[in-house]
């Protein structure tokens, strides 16, 4: 636990730095307009705003833990190379295979290649995730939002 507790820690860390970096850059580049009419901006300073303090809780609840524990010895933590590789690597195919193959390859390709960085990850949730998320995919992007890509295409050009 205490192992989980400082990845924790870093992890609400880094989310709530990468918050106030959208809030800088939102503000420096974009209008934010007033809350009665609201600019360009508004929406991902308010993002990274609720962003960096999620993180905050996220780093707070961890550190109180942490705290709890301090008299025991802690484990060296562990960076997973794979995990961090598959993810990436998911995403990448994800954006390779999209205008070529269409969404559905895309969709399946990434949460396959996903799946495999965790070695508890067993073929029939593997299937039956990519499945939900086709469908969760096809019906927000393609139906609710109209956005024009096509779901299977095979055209390599």
């Amino acid at each position: 636990m205490i192992q989980n507790a400082r990845a924790d820690m870093v992890a609400g860390l880094m989310i709530c730095a990468v918050g106030i970096i959208i809030v800088i850059y939102a503000h420096g580049n974009y209008p934010m307009g007033t809350m009665r009419r609201m600019g360009p901006g508004m929406f991902p300073a308010g993002l990274g705003a609720v962003l960096s303090l999620l993180g905050m809780v996220l780093a707070l609840n961890s550190w109180r833990s942490l705290r709890a524990n301090a008299g025991h010895d802690w484990p060296p933590v562990r960076f997973e190379l794979r995990t961090a590789g598959l993810t990436v690597a998911g995403v990448v195919a994800f954006a390779v295979l999209l205008r070529p193959m269409g969404l559905i390859p895309a969709v399946i390709a990434v949460v396959c290649i996903s799946a495999l960085s965790d070695a508890r990850n067993k073929p029939l949730g593997i299937v039956v995730l990519a499945l939900v998320l086709v469908v969760l995919a096809t019906v927000i992007f393609k139906f609710g939002l109209g956005l024009s890509f096509s779901l299977i295409a095979w055209n390599w050009s």
